[in-house]
């Protein structure tokens, strides 16, 4: 099929109560070229959120499935047969009931070994990895995977969530698994249920539909589809789990404008947060950028969770997953990543600014999830791209601005609406979910304020550092496997 020629219509007989149809015709119908800039518009107006082929247009901006809708159905079936064959080639080691404790107790004391090795420190020596350790690790994650969604709790979701990740770790030795992966399948997951639910919906209501409709939609293959989705998402993102040490690896960078002092990096991860900040976030706001750099608070420190779980603890879930639409619909090296890195920073300055040392690390470990997508994604593709996405609304450059005391309009806006949000961006959870059901999500409490000069405790300084309770294993800062930085421990001194 060439770029212009037209995608066949859908079948039009038979009853449409649902709209399911004219709405899929709506996006698809047209050449590849046109579906494509639709979908891409739709992305970056957020209004994906309402549609209920979300999951389709996350799977033609991963590269899951082509352009050309002709090959979906073949395209489909080879890739969801070779999952199959992975998971018959990890049979004995995957999950095969994840509910069941008796059953996975009975697998972990197997102690199955395989040929995943791990490097035993500097001897360099080879030590075989257990299988039942890295299916231990997986269970304990997964198991606390947004615990206040019902959705996650389903022990058929958990256990669909463990073999993904299993095979994945077994196909891909060089990484295995890492803490918060699961948290990114796990949206992919919520996504494509979301809308296999809608399309069940209209197949109980008899709307007609095509043999390349059913193919993409089909409930069946829902985790097979989602180890799709996570394997092209991990093709770009595994490189910021990474924590190497190879001195061919380590890249100097003169960090803060008051010292002259070097750091040297090993991890991709750590070396894109250091790109973000010395060349984007010092560009657009050269006054944040040295008020942070003066305090000695390293961007890894809160930038690594950002990084690693594409900002999935920083805004509420549906607006992360608007936040995902944009990113993915920008192209396939989640470059758009670095931008909303950069404006989220600067819609957080107005806190930052007459911060001391532990408020600003309050502010950006634990900021109260205020901020939607809508606010955000403009200002990233502005960054990004100025001549092609417009300033938008609210837009500050703050590229020149050097007087500490300027006064700075407010950007943060409320868990409802701000003042540059549009109406189309107001409906949160998509039409066919229901707002109390499984993807329900509970209001999120009030963050807990810190007055002026107070410090935070030692206690509290690291459970905001960390996110969570376990700080060595959180993805916030456990790169190269330890508390990583200057700034943690000379908070950790003066608290």
């Amino acid at each position: 099929m060439s770029a212009t020629e037209e995608i066949p219509q859908e079948p039009s007989d038979g009853p449409d109560k649902t709209g399911f149809r004219q709405e899929w015709s709506s996006v698809f119908v047209g050449t590849p070229a046109h579906c494509q800039r639709r979908l891409r518009e739709l992305a970056f107006a957020g209004e994906l959120a309402e549609s209920r082929f979300r999951s389709v247009a996350w799977k033609l901006f991963l590269g899951v499935i082509p352009a050309n809708p002709k090959l979906w159905m073949r395209v489909c079936s080879r890739d969801r047969e070779h999952y199959e064959k992975l998971k018959e080639k990890y049979a004995s080691r995957v999950f095969k009931d994840a509910g069941k404790k008796q059953a996975l107790a009975k697998s972990y004391s197997a102690d199955v070994l395989d040929s995943s090795t791990e490097s035993n420190g500097s001897s360099g020596q080879q030590v075989p990895y257990k299988d039942s350790d890295l299916r231990r690790e997986i269970d304990q994650d997964v198991n606390r995977t947004f615990p206040d969604i019902p959705f996650f709790n389903d022990p058929k979701i958990r256990a669909m969530m463990c073999s993904i990740l299993f095979v994945y770790a077994k196909e891909n030795d060089s990484i295995l698994y890492k803490q918060g992966m699961h948290e990114l399948l796990a949206l992919i997951i919520l996504v494509l249920d979301r809308d296999q639910d809608a399309f069940r919906q209209c197949i109980k209501a008899k709307t007609k539909m095509s043999d390349r409709v059913f193919t993409v939609l089909r409930s069946s293959y829902m985790e097979h589809d989602a180890y799709l989705m996570f394997c092209k998402l991990m093709n770009t993102a595994k490189v910021w789990f990474e924590h190497k040490d190879s001195p061919f690896q380590q890249i100097k960078y003169k960090l803060w404008s008051s010292g002259e002092v070097d750091a040297e990096f090993s991890s991709p991860g750590l070396r894109k947060i250091y790109g973000i900040w010395d060349k984007l976030v010092k560009r657009h706001d050269p006054q944040l950028h040295a008020k942070l750099a003066a305090l000695d608070i390293q961007p890894h420190i809160y930038g690594i969770r950002w990084l690693r779980l594409l900002f999935g603890r920083e805004l509420h879930v549906d607006q992360v997953l608007q936040l995902w639409d944009a990113v993915f619909a920008f192209d396939l090296h989640l470059s758009l990543v670095d931008h909303v890195f950069t404006a989220l920073l600067i819609l957080l300055r107005d806190k930052l600014l007459p911060a001391d040392y532990s408020s600003c690390l309050q502010c950006l470990m634990q900021h109260p999830k205020a901020f939607q997508a809508s606010a955000i994604i403009p200002r990233a593709l502005h960054l990004a791209d100025s001549s092609e996405f417009p300033r938008p609304i609210g837009f500050v450059d703050y590229s020149q601005c050097v007087d500490k005391q300027k006064s700075v309009p407010q950007l943060l806006v409320s868990s409802h609406r701000g003042p540059d949000s549009p109406q189309k961006f107001q409906r949160n959870t998509p039409k066919h979910s229901s707002p109390n059901g499984k993807y329900a999500q509970p209001p999120e409490p009030a963050a807990a304020q810190l007055g002026g000069g107070r410090s935070l405790s030692l206690s509290n300084l690291f459970s905001a550092i960390m996110g969570e309770s376990n700080p060595a294993k959180d993805p916030v800062i456990a790169a190269n496997g330890h508390l990583n930085g200057r700034p943690v421990r000379a908070a950790a001194a003066a608290a």
